[in-house]
């Protein structure tokens, strides 16, 4: 196992124990995304072309066996995922964020969830008997899941890019949220993979 792949897991699990942590206890909610160097997730064409010139086993965060359970994300992230050729999330239920349940013939394991995200994160972590939650994106839901304190983990994969515009990682928050370091990782083409957990908030 590679170097950064071996750090990559001890992130996941917590570090030694984390194997127990993952079956004794609630899965954690985590964001893993690749991000620009100026803080986007997708250019002003909302297009995510710009992530093309890296390879994509450099930008995936983790495979669903190495400790996913379910994954959330929006109607756009949706719609991005469904017209690739393969529906890239059959291995884990997915659980779709909007505000009319109207998406059209979902893959099998898709849900549509238009109860909002505290309500969601309850039902996840009440049924979610192995692996933790991803939530993939995008931007709104990653927000909405910060605003209501709910996000245990950020794990991005910083791209040497700067866009200069586009879609933020974040839509706008209210408060501060304050981060403590996991762990940092070089990766390959410049890419840097940071892990930040969840601060009690004093």
């Amino acid at each position: 196992m590679g170097r950064s792949r071996y750090r990559e897991r001890q992130w996941m699990y917590g570090g030694a124990g984390g194997w127990f942590r993952g079956r004794l206890m609630k899965p954690l909610i985590r964001v893993c995304i690749p991000v620009s160097a100026d803080g986007y997730i997708a250019d002003r064409d909302s297009s995510l072309a710009w992530k093309a010139a890296i390879d994509p086993d450099t930008l995936r965060c983790y495979s669903f066996e190495d400790g996913i359970g379910a994954v959330v994300m929006g109607r756009t992230a949706y719609g991005q995922s469904a017209a690739q050729s393969v529906w890239p999330h059959s291995a884990v239920p997915c659980y779709v964020l909007a505000h009319r349940d109207d998406v059209e013939a979902p893959p099998s394991g898709v849900h549509v969830w238009t109860d909002g995200v505290t309500s969601l994160a309850h039902h996840l972590k009440a049924t979610i008997t192995e692996g933790d939650i991803w939530v993939e994106g995008g931007s709104k839901v990653i927000t909405s899941f910060l605003e209501e304190d709910l996000i245990d983990r950020f794990e991005l994969r910083v791209v040497p890019v700067l866009l200069g515009g586009g879609i933020p990682l974040l839509s706008g928050i209210n408060t501060p949220t304050w981060l403590a370091l996991e762990g940092v990782e070089p990766l390959d083409d410049g890419v840097v993979a940071i892990c930040y957990r969840r601060r009690a908030q004093a």
